[in-house]
């Protein structure tokens, strides 16, 4: 049986994911992402003493994935989804620890769909890139996969075998690769560690806001995020600047350099347009707060 406490962190990520959903307004059409054939490929999973290795579900692909995970499929789906790959390990007590890899077209795309799925307050450890542990499950990514080894069953044998599923099936996966570069460009000071997220889509609920990164920071008494485009040219970040000011009705030049922003269902956003990035503060009440950290992100981009 789950305790209380693994339980309401399972409920507050089906919230969290729901919430997303809702949001999303559109899913590319499976064939203008990717070619499957060029992109997709075949998991290797590794024989685990005493475990035997059961593969009786189907690969999973955009077409398909609501048939296993339904209500979450779309979520997967603007996070670029290829397929999905599924093994069981039975113990000869018949016991069952599943392993799920779920494979992305980029590690930006596994990285946004295991972080909206994660909290700062999570038990993190060394698992792939970056993963984290709870009593019946390991969540981790490494390059452009997001896995997860979840099970229903119960006692000693389960507790000390998850994780070593966790690692032989990382270790199957090869080189973890490093988290996104673009987290690096976001200031350590005041940062909530593990608060870092990618949003592929409709960022703030706006459709022009497409792969976004973020970050939640706290100062004092104030609790803000900060957030990063970074685009092909400069022109598609002035397109940016004058969708969302399309948006709130405000008349300005537009140009590089500093925007206010005012949302109405957002509230002020300070933002700054520079060559091919645009990153911004939100819920920031002292105005000088946000110039700080906005300068101390600027200093990072510009090295």
């Amino acid at each position: 049986m789950l305790n209380t406490r693994i339980f309401s962190r399972r409920l507050r990520i089906l919230m969290l994911v729901l919430i997303f959903v809702s949001g999303i307004q559109s899913v590319l059409p499976f064939d203008l992402i990717y070619n499957k054939n060029e992109i997709a490929g075949d998991i290797t999973f590794p024989e685990i003493k005493g475990w035997k290795l059961v593969q009786d579900y189907p690969v999973y692909y955009p077409e398909n994935l609501w048939d296993y995970i339904d209500g979450a499929a779309d979520a997967y789906l603007s996070y670029l989804f290829i397929d999905l790959h599924i093994a069981e390990y039975v113990s000869k007590d018949g016991n069952i620890i599943k392993a799920e890899v779920y494979h992305h077209k980029a590690p930006e795309y596994a990285f946004g769909i295991y972080s909206i799925e994660r909290t700062p307050d999570y038990d993190f450890q060394d698992y792939g890139t970056q993963g984290y542990a709870e009593e019946s499950l390991v969540h981790f990514i490494t390059r452009d996969y997001y896995v997860k080894v979840i099970t229903n069953s119960s006692g000693e044998e389960v507790r000390q075998s998850i994780p070593l599923v966790a690692r032989e099936v990382a270790e199957s996966l090869g080189d973890p690769g490093p988290m996104p570069e673009a987290l690096q460009l976001f200031p350590e000071r005041g940062k909530v560690v593990h608060s870092e997220k990618f949003i592929a889509d409709n960022f703030l609920g706006h459709q022009f806001m497409k792969r976004v990164f973020t970050s939640d920071y706290s100062e004092g008494n104030e609790d803000f995020m900060l957030f990063l485009m970074e685009k092909d040219s400069p022109e598609e970040c002035k397109e940016i600047i004058e969708a969302y000011y399309g948006f709130t009705g405000q008349t300005v030049e537009l140009k590089e350099g500093l925007h206010t922003i005012t949302d109405k269902y957002n509230g002020t956003l300070y933002m700054i347009w520079e060559g091919n990035c645009i990153w911004g503060a939100m819920n920031v009440e002292d105005p000088a707060t946000g110039k700080k950290y906005l300068d101390l992100m600027g200093a990072n981009i510009r090295q």
